[in-house]
């Protein structure tokens, strides 16, 4: 197998292990030596830093809604900065920790869930006023996913997928599931899939809510499942990279064992997956089989998801890098 060249290199102070947001040829990545920075996506030079503050240690990746980038903090307090020239402005506490990435709805409201009390929140970008905040026993670290009016979240001690109105944080629905939820759910059209402690993970339909699927594997499942066409890919603390039918049909199509446990989410690219793994490796691997194209390896854990877009792949590193390659 090829290895992969990198095209330049972003070096923080800290761990990196928040995924990389791309918008308007800025990369912005919160780095565990409590800061923020934007970097040029064509060259790898810094833009600005923001200092997040004395309990700024996040594994948070942000959110950007009308020019503002949001972050959560250890300290319960979510930043909005000025995605332009790094000026805050505004602060909001909600209380517990926020180690859950933020997430945006079609009219760019702010989403985030809180450490300890796995309540969501709804934010307005512009100011950092709360419209509204539901307790839903969200499970902690994983965040929400927002499809059309309903913010969903999986349940770890309730075993659930919920779904809150975006509109006004009203609960909408509930399905119950047999194993406790590990990953942020991914919403397609008909579909929720979340990945489980108990060694699966789970499809649900948004119209009937029920369960349609179980999608196994030899281990946890903490990486968020991506959706292509009819195919599922995800990964398991296994070690191994998995293919399945989107309802189940057909069982497995194909695993691919990649040394070491994954715990991210993967990329999607052309024709490709884009997979980081825990010993440090990214992989190109082909959608249709699993077979590896190429690698391309860092100095720690990789344990965000990898970014595709405009021609480049980028990637963060628990080696306190942020990397960019071509695709």
């Amino acid at each position: 197998r090829l290895q992969k060249e990198v095209d330049w290199v972003f070096t923080g102070l800290g761990p990196i292990d928040s995924d990389p947001v791309l918008v308007n040829g800025t990369v912005y990545v919160t780095c565990r030596d409590r800061n923020l920075y934007a970097i040029g996506a064509e060259d790898g030079r810094r833009q600005f830093q923001v200092s997040l503050g004395i309990f700024g240690d996040t594994p948070a990746s942000v959110a950007v809604a009308n020019e503002v980038v949001a972050v959560g903090t250890g300290r319960g307090e979510v930043i909005g900065v000025d995605a332009l020239n790094g000026q805050i402005l505004w602060r909001r506490n909600v209380g517990p920790a926020i180690s859950a990435d933020l997430a945006t709805s079609e009219d760019e409201r702010l989403f985030l869930v809180t450490q300890d009390e796995g309540k969501i929140f709804a934010l307005a970008p512009s100011t950092g006023e709360v419209i509204w905040s539901r307790q839903v026993a969200a499970t902690p670290g994983t965040g929400v996913d927002v499809a059309g009016s309903l913010v969903y979240a999986g349940s770890y001690d309730n075993r659930a997928l919920t779904a809150t109105k975006v509109e006004d944080g009203s609960p909408a629905w509930e399905a119950a599931l047999p194993g406790p939820t590990a990953t942020r759910p991914v919403v397609r059209g008909a579909y929720a899939l979340l990945g489980s402690d108990d060694f699966s993970v789970y499809v649900v339909d948004v119209y009937t809510k029920k369960r349609i699927a179980r999608l196994s594997t030899k281990g946890m499942v903490k990486a968020r499942p991506v959706i292509v066409a009819k195919d599922v890919y995800f990964g398991s603390t296994d070690g191994a990279f998995y293919c399945y039918g989107l309802r189940g049909e057909g069982g497995m199509k194909w695993r691919r064992p990649l040394g070491a446990p994954i715990v991210a989410e993967a990329a999607i690219g052309r024709e490709h997956l884009y997979v980081g793994v825990t010993n440090g490796t990214l992989y190109c691997i082909g959608r249709a089989t699993g077979t590896t194209q190429w690698t391309f390896t860092t100095k720690d854990k990789i344990v965000s998801r990898p970014l595709v877009a405009d021609g480049k792949i980028y990637v963060t590193s628990m080696d306190g890098c942020l990397y960019a390659l071509s695709e």
